[in-house]
């Protein structure tokens, strides 16, 4: 009950986070959407999962996703996760960003993909503040519920944009 009237700020904690890109809205994309709820028009939030993104189907078959392509068809500027929903172990997937630390950047079919750092304090605080709670739902304030959301904080450079 409490997002509607912390959007702004969880908007512009994000927005600090991200480096304060200039273009708007902002796209973003990770797999718990829920963040949604907490972020006002300055962003647009994509599914990695496809469930809520039809999109997504047309990069997927029954062994992979390609990421890739879909991040370029969307535009997508910032992965806050890095899943793998691929079935073949070999195929290439998000996941193999989690190895970047901050700073690092690695190209693959086109896109460059640089680690952003992230403070895990705010993380921790919001452990120990939602202990056996659900996330998004109780805690202390809508700042640390945040970080919650940010797993991995991945910056995207398209040749196109």
């Amino acid at each position: 009950m409490q997002a509607p009237i912390q959007r702004q700020a969880f908007s512009d904690e994000l927005i600090r986070l991200l480096g304060e890109p200039e273009s708007r809205p902002i796209s973003i994309a990770l797999q718990e959407i829920q963040v949604r709820y907490w972020l006002d028009h300055r962003f647009v939030v994509r599914s990695l999962d496809g469930r809520t993104d039809p999109v997504l189907l047309d990069y997927a078959d029954r062994v992979s996703i390609d990421h890739i392509g879909y991040l370029r068809e969307r535009q997508i500027q910032f992965l806050l996760d890095t899943p793998n929903y691929n079935r073949d172990p070999e195929a290439w997937s998000l996941r193999r960003l989690g190895d970047l630390m901050p700073g690092d950047e690695v190209s693959n079919a086109g896109v460059t993909f640089v680690r952003i750092a992230i403070d895990p304090t705010p993380v921790e605080l919001a452990k120990e503040a939602e202990t056996g709670e659900p996330r998004w739902f109780t805690g202390e304030a809508g700042l640390i519920r945040l970080h919650w959301f940010m797993v991995d904080l991945i910056r995207l450079k398209h040749p196109e944009l």
